[in-house]
C-alpha cells in the first residue's frame, strides 16, 4: 500500500483524522500498487486512490483482492516452472507486514507475509529470505517518489 500525501484537510479534527496515515506521519490517500518480484521490477497494477490514509492496509486489500485474480492466474507454461506450485492456479503475492489476517477473506490469492515478532530461528530466517526480494519492491517505491515530486 502507497499513501499519496496531501495537504491538511480542514475541519474538524475527527474528519481530518481519517486521512491521517499514522504509520508515515502524513495526510494522505491510500492505494495499492503491484510490482513484479523478479527483474525488471514493473508497475503491474495501481488501485485508486480514493481510500483515505487511516484505512488498514490489510482493509484496503479485502476490499479489492479480486482485482488480482486475472493477473495471478497462472498460464499452462507458468504451472510446470515450479514442480512444488503446480497444484495451485494463481500466483502467490509478496506482502509486507500489513498484510496479515486471516486466510478465508481472500479465497484463490496467496499471501506470502513475513512472521510478525518473529521469535524462533527458522521464523528470523524467513523474515531474512522475505526481506531480500521485497527489497527490491521497496526500492521501486524509492525511484517512483525520486522521479515524479507530485508524490512526494
Amino acid at each position: 500500500a502507497h499513501t499519496t500525501p496531501c495537504f491538511h484537510p480542514k475541519g474538524w479534527f475527527a474528519e481530518a483524522a481519517t486521512y491521517f496515515d499514522a504509520k508515515n506521519a502524513i495526510y494522505g490517500l491510500k492505494c495499492e500498487v503491484a510490482v513484479t518480484a523478479h527483474f525488471p521490477y514493473f508497475c503491474t497494477h495501481v488501485s485508486s486512490c480514493h481510500v483515505p490514509g487511516a484505512t488498514h492496509d490489510f482493509e484496503l486489500f479485502k476490499r479489492g483482492y479480486f482485482n488480482y485474480l486475472d493477473y495471478l492466474l497462472k498460464l499452462p507454461t507458468e504451472r510446470v516452472r515450479l514442480p512444488g506450485d503446480a497444484q495451485s492456479r494463481h500466483w502467490a503475492l509478496l506482502c509486507d507486514l500489513g498484510y496479515i489476517g486471516p486466510e478465508g477473506v481472500s479465497p484463490d490469492v496467496r499471501r506470502i507475509c513475513p512472521v510478525k515478532e518473529a521469535m524462533t530461528h527458522q521464523d528470523i530466517t524467513y523474515n531474512l529470505t522475505h526481506s531480500r526480494f521485497r527489497i527490491h519492491i521497496e526500492r521501486f517505491f524509492g525511484r517512483l517518489l525520486g522521479l515524479f515530486t507530485v508524490l512526494r
